[in-house]
């Protein structure tokens, strides 16, 4: 299915409200955690447009180099590949969760670039 552009808008909007609505109120969750949660479809998409434009062409130009093709070009079915970007997002939310709670902001942030640097050596510069 091709949600086209009001879509997938409309499904970053509701994302952003609802990162918001997390971080604040009662019982707020931590502005590093919920970054993590995001950063692997953020990345993804980044990573896609950078590698759009090292090859010439446009960055908005569709194809099947995101994420989720690859994998389901790998032969996995749809569900799979949904839950194993879920578990990926969940568990990069719940090791800054275990970080920040051990040691601190600065070591998140080791993590994150740490993590972030394997993710677009393995990503951008394949194929």
């Amino acid at each position: 299915m091709f949600m086209g552009d009001c879509g997938s808008l409309m499904l970053g909007y509701t994302l952003a409200v609802i990162l918001v609505s997390l971080g604040n109120g009662e019982s707020p969750i931590p502005f590093v955690t919920l970054a993590m949660v995001i950063t692997l479809p953020l990345l993804d998409t980044l990573l896609v447009m950078a590698r759009r434009v090292r090859h010439g062409q446009s960055p908005f130009r569709p194809d099947r180099t995101h994420l989720h093709h690859r994998l389901l070009d790998l032969g996995l079915p749809h569900p799979a590949v949904v839950s194993v970007i879920y578990f990926v997002a969940i568990f990069f939310g719940a090791m800054v969760i275990k970080i920040y709670r051990a040691s601190g902001l600065g070591a998140v942030f080791q993590f994150v670039c740490h993590r972030l640097v394997y993710f677009y050596r393995g990503v951008c510069f394949a194929a």
